[in-house]
């Protein structure tokens, strides 16, 4: 449920900032595994779509408030409904190929913090 995710989200972000400067934190949205083959393994897509959604809204809210950096990878999740070699044998998990997007999103982020 979105309120436990919440409540976990700030004990691990709280956690993360005792030991390191917001700036040496990314966050990083989840992806929409319901668009897989796999994904309706794991319950209604629709709904687990909607509780995607509403969790990376957490994630960014939480981690803005803590000036911690956070990367919406979704979209780009998104595209392995009509790309299939986005994603891994099994069916569910990003391929290579989709991580290779996902870094092209997350680098400059990282770039920016490292000051470079």
């Amino acid at each position: 449920p979105t309120q436990t995710y919440e409540a976990n989200v700030m004990t691990i972000l709280d956690a993360l900032l005792a030991r390191l400067p917001a700036d040496r934190i990314v966050t990083i949205a989840i992806p929409d595994y319901t668009v897989t083959p796999a994904g309706a393994d794991y319950g209604d897509p629709r709904r687990r779509h909607d509780g995607i959604v509403a969790n990376n809204v957490v994630m960014e809210q939480r981690a803005g408030e803590r000036k911690i950096a956070f990367v919406d990878i979704f979209d780009l999740s998104l595209r392995a409904a009509d790309d299939r070699s986005l994603l891994a044998a099994d069916g569910l998990h990003p391929s290579r190929a989709q991580y290779a997007l996902w870094v092209e999103r997350i680098l400059p982020v990282v770039e920016r913090l490292l000051g470079r």
